[in-house]
């Protein structure tokens, strides 16, 4: 049985954990994209490079993201000699190298196995969205160090009954509310273990909640500011929780099983196509017979709570995952993958005696499959997924989604250098409606000084009305212009008024 004197926390595993980080550090920065990022990605090296960190408020609190603005600047500055934007996405491989960290440490102190240990985190270090969004300008690698750091203070409170690991455990998820809003989820479970074992210690209420408040400070400074700015209460909270779009998907009750639905399914399934993924099963297994009684052996010594509220944050996540009706919904698969890669190393660790399959061939077949489905999912998806109403310029849509390695993803890049080629062709004044995955970029190579600062952008984003949108282009040099003038990418304001669009290099002009 695994003690909490040896259980993962011994000056000697700091070697074990300093390898994992930077192993898969070195493969993350490895293949990060280098350059301008399309969508939500080019939209934060866009905040990072024209210090526009509330430009999107229009949107709402929730999608400010401050404590992850905080982090990736502190990292910008330790690395001044690394290339903007790259050191931008590159913190997003440093989240992912934290969170393995976390991961390796929780399996570690509950199996005291380091082959588990290194199994988890290889299995979830390659899984597709863990390593897609690694290689990009995203937000979740972040969360998910946050959320794994949650679960490890929790395990180590259930070992030494310590009550400061819970506190700490509260603090870390008032620092993650600040990254992203997947904090809110593990809430009731905290909750649920606070009333259980601290409810009679008036002091643990004090304790607990200035934990919490003092990691969330960011995100709760410019909400309280809203407040007073604003003398509504109500509409303050509303924007901190959901912002100013997102509240029906974040209350969803139901699953849609529409087009885009279906995609993000087939999307997220790319990280479960690794047959080792069954050892999560086995870890459930383990879990679920842990929660009936208390278990017996290696790796299960830990408290029924434990096990409860490891089963309890997976199915919280995962039900909040699949009916939360998003256009990047396979993103939001990322902290159910590091939940169940816990269950996998306990499962691994329960197993690996019964396995007559020699570690380093399971370990291999992980690796493999990491690598391989990427290629078959790029190819099958070529040949059965029908066409997309529009085509970015230069991105190979399968591939972009496909591949998780962005080392040689540079469509956005191409898409600069060519509007940046074309300045001649376009008034020094003109105002384009673009939609929001492709302004993003546009918007990065403005603030880099690569295009004109006097083209303005118009997008949803913005909120608009609809005659304020006909007016801006109406009245713009050259009548106006947008980049894709067809349904669901222009307004229909536009599309229904302008006689003709009439193609000037990248952009059309509009004919009224």
């Amino acid at each position: 049985m695994t003690q909490f004197s040896g259980a993962g926390m011994k000056g000697k595993h700091w070697l074990f954990y300093a390898a994992v980080f930077f192993c898969f550090l070195g493969l993350y920065a490895a293949t990060a994209q280098r350059g301008v990022s399309w969508q939500d990605s080019g939209e934060y090296q866009y905040k990072f490079l024209a210090r526009a960190y509330s430009w999107d408020v229009g949107a709402g609190i929730a999608r400010l993201h401050p404590s992850y603005i905080l982090i990736t600047r502190g990292l910008a500055a330790l690395l001044p000699f690394v290339p903007v934007p790259y050191v931008y996405t590159l913190s997003s491989g440093v989240g992912m190298a934290v969170a393995l960290c976390a991961l390796c440490a929780c399996v570690l102190t509950v199996t005291g196995s380091h082959r588990a240990a290194l199994f988890s985190v290889a299995l979830l270090g390659g899984a597709h969205m863990a390593w897609w969004l690694s290689a990009m300008a995203e937000v979740y690698t972040w969360s998910l160090a946050f959320l794994l750091l949650e679960v490890l203070c929790l395990i180590l409170y259930f070992r030494s009954r310590a009550f400061i690991w819970f506190v700490v455990a509260l603090f870390l998820n008032g620092c993650h509310f600040g990254v992203h809003h997947f904090a809110l989820l593990g809430l009731p479970v905290y909750g649920v273990l606070f009333l259980k074992d601290a409810a009679r210690r008036v002091w643990a209420w004090g304790a607990c909640a200035a934990a919490w408040c003092l990691g969330a400070l960011p995100i709760l400074i410019p909400g309280i500011s809203f407040a007073i700015a604003s003398r509504d209460f109500g509409m303050a909270v509303q924007s901190i929780l959901f912002g100013n779009y997102f509240q029906s998907q974040v209350l969803n009750t139901r699953l849609a099983f529409s087009a885009l639905w279906l995609s993000n399914m087939a999307l997220s399934a790319c990280s479960f196509f690794n047959p080792c993924w069954l050892f999560a099963l086995a870890g459930m297994g383990v879990t679920l017979l842990a929660t009936g009684k208390r278990a017996r052996g290696r790796g299960n010594d830990m408290p029924r709570a434990f096990h409860v509220s490891l089963l309890a944050l997976v199915g919280i996540h995962f039900v909040f995952w699949v009916r939360y009706t998003v256009p990047d919904q396979a993103t939001f698969v990322l902290p159910t993958l590091g939940l169940l890669a816990v269950l996998a190393g306990m499962g691994l660790a329960a197993f690996q005696r019964r396995i007559r399959i020699p570690f380093p061939v399971v370990l291999a077949i992980s690796v493999g499959f990491s690598v391989l489905v990427p290629f078959v999912s790029c190819w099958y998806a070529k040949r059965v997924a029908p066409p997309r109403p529009r085509a970015l310029p230069f991105r190979d849509e399968f591939a972009y989604w496909a591949y998780p390695w962005k080392h040689n993803e540079d469509s956005a890049e191409r898409f600069i250098a060519v509007v940046a080629d074309e300045r001649g062709r376009y008034p020094d004044d003109m105002v384009v409606w673009v939609d929001t995955t492709a302004v993003a970029p546009l918007m990065v190579a403005q603030a880099m000084g690569r295009l004109p600062a006097t083209w303005i952008w118009l997008t949803s984003w913005q909120d608009l009305p609809e005659g304020e949108i006909m007016r801006r282009l109406q009245h713009s040099p050259g009548g106006g212009y947008v980049l894709s003038p067809v349904p669901g990418y222009a307004p229909r304001c536009v599309l229904e008024r302008a006689s003709a669009f009439e193609p000037e290099g990248t952009f059309s002009r509009i004919i009224w």
